[in-house]
């Protein structure tokens, strides 16, 4: 029975007196259900948090909220949504790793510009528990995969469309080469004494050096300020063609790569740092590895002991010389990979789940891992070879392809959710 319809139940048992002792400590306090969905239900406290989240988002965006009853109307059909594709994740056995889900909430801090404590504190300070907010990355991961699992067969994206798009006008401007760059930018005009010269341009060095080390940051130089009696500011010079950057910094930016921070150069108008944020579809050097696999799932009729078991045995056979390519094609159940003896090709950095590319990175070449879990289930791995591949084609068409395939799964995944609505059973209270 799904958990909280099981809490609800002998809550409301307990004043008929029919209530059994796992009931008592299962008990929770009552909690009004605004919706049965097939097996589970909506509640009303999940309901004034999702309301209480969404109105804090309108509030920092600065955004007016929808007329109140639309708004509720919208919270609870997503609520609804989310309780089916939750249900259908339980009953397909996916399970996000606590490891997936540490490094997903490590993310989302590092994008706000935090760390997990610091988030931690945050959530704190404003009275919000940070133990609700992992179960409910924890929900809306699971929820990704289940959208991935049943929409990834129906959407097919063609090499027709991917040269179509890369040929067409958004294609070819969004595959430009463009780098978003900013400067530390110490005034001084044209002509100068020699030694000023010198001067503002040991200045600007130190300051340079300051920010590699550091020490200082551009944010340090918002608005100006005096240095050494040199007027010293930071600029946003925003993301440009090659054509669109200034002359004087072309040669830098052009032989230069994310992150990177020039000398002191000469202008009309005085000395600059500049630094490289960000590059857009630049010739990319990537270091990639091919590897194959066996994967042994867990399922309603597979424990994971039976799954650990039956991985351990096609282990023992690969030690005694048994042919991976055979056995991948006989026992794993990677759809994707069985028929080719379960080559997934070459891959690159961070295309597979944690567990999998911990494991990759240990192994030597030619060499078979010991069994390991993941989200997936039971695997083994052997590591076939690594190389550095230029992967700018490459790179170019995985863009063009990822677009579209975005904009198909958006359009896939609103009929989706409008068919599993439509076949559940749902009673709104």
């Amino acid at each position: 029975m799904h958990k909280k319809l099981k809490t609800l139940l002998c809550t409301a048992f307990l004043g008929a007196g029919l209530v059994s002792l796992q009931c008592h400590a299962d008990y929770e306090p009552m909690d009004k259900i605004l919706a049965i969905v097939d097996n589970g239900v909506v509640t009303q406290s999940e309901f004034d948090q999702k309301i209480t989240v969404i109105r804090k988002n309108f509030e920092m965006s600065g955004q007016p909220e929808p007329p109140e009853a639309q708004l509720h109307q919208q919270v609870l059909d997503r609520l609804i949504l989310d309780e089916l594709q939750l249900q259908m994740a339980q009953r397909a056995g996916v399970h996000i790793s606590e490891d997936r889900l540490t490094q997903t909430m490590a993310n989302i801090a590092e994008r706000n510009g935090t760390t997990l404590q610091g988030m931690v504190t945050d959530l704190e300070a404003r009275g919000e528990s940070f133990s609700d907010m992992r179960e409910q990355v924890r929900n809306e991961l699971t929820i990704q995969q289940v959208q991935q699992g049943n929409l990834r067969s129906r959407i097919q994206v063609t090499e027709k469309e991917v040269k179509e798009y890369l040929n067409s006008i958004e294609g070819k401007d969004r595959m430009t080469t463009r780098y978003k760059i900013s400067h530390v930018m110490l005034s001084l005009p044209q002509p100068q004494p020699a030694e000023v010269d010198a001067k503002a341009e040991k200045t600007l060095a130190n300051i340079a050096q300051s920010l590699r080390n550091g020490l200082s940051t551009f944010t340090d130089y918002t608005g100006g300020k005096t240095i050494n009696g040199f007027q010293v500011s930071n600029g946003d010079l925003g993301l440009r063609t090659e054509e669109d950057i200034p002359s004087i910094f072309r040669d830098m930016v052009m032989n230069g790569d994310k992150g990177d921070f020039s000398a002191p150069i000469r202008s009309g108008g005085g000395w600059h740092i500049v630094v490289i944020d960000e590059v857009t579809g630049k010739a990319q050097m990537v270091h990639q590895n091919h590897a194959r696999h066996i994967l042994i799932k867990l399922s309603e009729v597979r424990t994971d002991r039976q799954a650990k078991r039956a991985i351990d045995d096609i282990h023992n056979r690969l030690q005694q010389g048994g042919d991976f390519t055979l056995l991948a094609k006989e026992y794993s159940e990677d759809p994707g990979s069985a028929m080719q003896g379960g080559d997934l090709g070459w891959s690159m950095p961070g295309q597979f789940v944690p567990e999998f590319e911990e494991t990759l990175a240990r192994l030597k070449d030619n060499e078979i891992s010991q069994p390991f879990k993941s989200e997936f289930g039971w695997h083994i791995m052997e590591k076939m070879g690594e190389r550095v591949h230029n992967m700018t084609e490459e790179s170019r068409q995985n863009q063009a392809y990822q677009t579209l395939y975005e904009r198909k799964f958006a359009q896939e995944l609103d009929n989706w959710l409008l068919k599993i609505r439509d076949e559940a059973f749902v009673e709104v209270k």
